[in-house]
């Protein structure tokens, strides 16, 4: 839980300047099975790819929560979503979607795949679906400690 505040203080600066907030919610303090450094790469690029592709004017809510055995991370923006054909496919390298490459956002397609992989080499799993009124929301699932 401070590595997530410490990536989303540093994300804080470049969501200012695209006019969005970032909005963490947690409801108690988690320690997971994980690398630090593996870890904090994997969750600054779900956070960063969630700030590039939220709206102006909106907040980006990051969640952490846990189950009997596991933590949970979803961070959620409020940007255009993705295509279900698309869904399966953004945690692939160099993998961008139509709408990505048509705003020429920058990025390389490489950020959500090095989270995957990141992720799941401590033994969790990462998976993205649409929210209800737009956005996509990303969940990191990590056994606990």
């Amino acid at each position: 839980d401070t590595l997530v505040a410490d990536i989303v203080a540093d994300a804080a600066f470049e969501a200012q300047a695209r006019h969005c907030s970032l909005l963490i919610q947690q409801s108690t303090p988690l320690q997971v099975q994980a690398e630090a450094d593996l870890l904090g790469s994997a969750i600054e690029n779900v956070v960063r790819n969630a700030v590039n592709y939220t709206r102006a004017d909106s907040t980006i809510r990051i969640r952490l929560d846990r189950s009997e055995r596991e933590a949970r991370l979803r961070v959620a923006d409020a940007g255009p979503g993705v295509d279900e054909s698309d869904l399966a496919r953004i945690f692939e390298p160099y993998y961008r979607t139509d709408d990505a490459r048509a705003r020429k956002s920058g990025g390389s397609g490489l950020g959500l795949a090095i989270a995957k992989r990141a992720i799941e080499r401590q033994g969790g799993r990462i998976c993205a679906g649409n929210v209800s009124g737009g956005g996509l929301e990303i969940e990191i699932h990590l056994p606990l400690a």
